[in-house]
């Protein structure tokens, strides 16, 4: 089975690991909105993306995300971790260097799973990262490890893991619908020490923007490797620009920066960075695909 890493290399130093299992990170305990301690994207009793499965890879349940049919368009799931407050995030006190779980897939069309973590400290600061992409069926149960970086030396306060099931397409592909994705039995591995990049990052990366699905805000992550003329720009789904978040010389980093879309429609957007390196000839061009979410417009397409 071929998974395809799309950010970090897991890099352990000493011998002695430890595990711990996520807030009810084997889906076994429900309430009426879904999955305990995980927000979805379920919207009233209209849209069921995210449903309890007795499929289960251990105990008596699973998660399950589907892609789903609302308004002719292709509906994504998405499934978020909260700790007991509401707030974002599952507490921890240790830098977990990988997440493990199992997964079943069935995906059509043009249907992509991501799992997308950040692990932040008391600043709410994202210090550590990961990621992980798969596009193909996984028709029974596999184990998965999505490896994570850490590149300050900073205390954990919380884990923020997000799985996202989405069409891929910029039109919006209905052959994606009844693509579906299951997990079940998370877990986190640990070791007591991690080599983290505490100088400069080796390579020019844009991650994930996070939350995605979002509304209203959403933080996107990039690194340059050395002092570069830097430019990140979001675009619509018709390819027009809509606003420019970072366009100056930016120094050998790891660099964080916000987009409030408050003032724009639900839809689909594109984060693009442009990074021409100003000592060197490198240069780095990549784009990200992000979904701003209003819920209160569907809300106001099930009462009509």
């Amino acid at each position: 089975m071929k998974n395809k890493f799309l950010l970090f290399l897991l890099i352990l130093m000493g011998n002695f690991s430890v595990s711990a299992q996520l807030l009810n990170g084997s889906f076994e305990t429900w309430n009426e909105l879904g999955p305990e301690f995980w927000v979805n994207s379920n919207v009233a009793t209209q849209i069921n993306s995210v449903i309890k499965s007795d499929d289960a890879q251990d105990g008596s349940s699973s998660i399950q995300m589907e892609i789903v049919n609302f308004a002719n368009l292709p509906f994504p799931a998405w499934v978020q971790s909260i700790n007991a407050d509401g707030e974002s995030g599952h507490p921890i006190s240790q830098k977990y260097s990988v997440l493990r779980g199992y997964i079943k897939t069935d995906l059509k069309g043009s249907s992509l799973f991501l799992i997308t973590i950040f692990v932040s400290d008391e600043t709410n600061g994202a210090f550590g990262v990961g990621g992980l992409e798969i596009n193909y069926s996984i028709p029974s149960w596999s184990s998965f490890e999505v490896p994570i970086e850490y590149f300050l030396d900073s205390t954990p306060k919380s884990i923020y893991v997000q799985f996202t099931l989405s069409d891929s397409s910029n039109n919006g592909d209905l052959n994606s619908v009844g693509s579906t994705v299951k997990i079940d039995n998370l877990s986190l591995d640990g070791v007591t020490d991690i080599k983290f990049n505490e100088n400069v990052p080796l390579t020019y990366s844009l991650n994930q923007n996070y939350p995605n699905p979002f509304n209203p805000s959403t933080v996107v992550n990039f690194t340059t490797p050395e002092l570069s003329q830097t430019n990140v720009t979001i675009y619509n789904s018709l390819g027009e620009e809509i606003k420019t978040l970072v366009d100056e010389e930016l120094s050998a980093g790891f660099h964080e920066v916000n987009w409030n879309a408050e003032s724009l429609p639900s839809g689909i957007y594109f984060i693009k960075i442009n990074a021409n390196s100003t000592i060197s000839s490198k240069h780095f061009t990549d784009v990200k695909k992000a979904m701003l979410i209003k819920l209160m417009l569907y809300f106001f397409y099930l009462n009509l």
